[in-house]
């Protein structure tokens, strides 16, 4: 099993080059977990540093899982989504305003359900835009996707029928890392976009945002792996 040599070092690491000193009981949690899965999947140093990269970034650097935010406005929803993902008259009905608040389970059946639902998430049941909204710490979207990490973990059908278990941190660690490592988001890996046996460069890491979210903000996330990779090395993960 991959694990560190000084737990001490890379989390001094850590704290002092992107957590600005400090480090809450839930995100050094957070943070084992992701070494944990790492290490029992042998993921070398620069696939270990861009999956701490990758949580750091989705979850607001809480490294702690969380279930997606779906209290849009009228306005966002119609900006962020296409009408052929919601309609003008869904995101005036269900969208927060300055008299409602949002209907963010009816959100997310709009916007994970219908045909876009069924053909890239795997969504058959009414709720399931709401069920399998995104959760985790890549917010894992969709019951195909809930259905890979079910059997990729081994729980025998439990987070399909309780969707909220990805918000138990090594089930949200091991989500993450094992979809990761056989692509199960984008059909892009880390043995796709990074080095096994050397270390990441920026280039490297800027390329891997396509594992889980194309080229958004990925620069970014690139710098945040910068830094968990000089960790990793100053804790000697081997």
């Amino acid at each position: 099993m991959t694990k560190l040599a000084s737990a001490a070092a890379f989390f001094a690491a850590v704290r002092a080059d992107l957590f600005a000193g400090k480090l809450e009981t839930s995100q050094v949690a957070g943070l084992n977990a992701i070494l944990k899965s790492a290490g029992a999947h042998q993921c070398p140093l620069s696939w270990t540093a861009y999956a701490l990269a990758t949580a750091y970034h989705e979850t607001g650097q809480s490294i702690f899982p969380n279930r997606e935010n779906m209290n849009y406005s009228v306005e966002g929803l119609m900006s962020k989504y296409s009408r052929s993902r919601i309609s003008a008259a869904d995101a005036t009905l269900y969208g927060r305003g300055p008299s409602h608040s949002a209907n963010q389970q009816k959100i997310a059946n709009v916007l994970y359900g219908g045909k876009f639902g069924l053909e890239q998430l795997g969504n058959t049941q009414p709720n399931d835009g709401w069920h399998f909204r995104g959760g985790g710490m890549d917010h894992c979207t969709g019951r195909k996707n809930y259905t890979a990490v079910d059997r990729a973990l081994g729980l025998g059908g439990a987070l399909v029928i309780n969707p909220d278990l990805i918000l138990d941190v090594d089930i949200a660690a091991g989500a993450m890392v094992t979809g990761m490592i056989v692509g199960r988001y984008t059909g892009k890996s880390f043995e796709r976009c990074l080095p096994n046996g050397s270390l990441g460069s920026l280039e490297h890491f800027s390329d891997a945002r396509c594992i889980i979210n194309g080229t958004d903000k990925a620069a970014t996330v690139a710098v945040y792996a910068g830094k968990f990779q000089h960790a990793l090395s100053a804790g000697g993960w081997a």
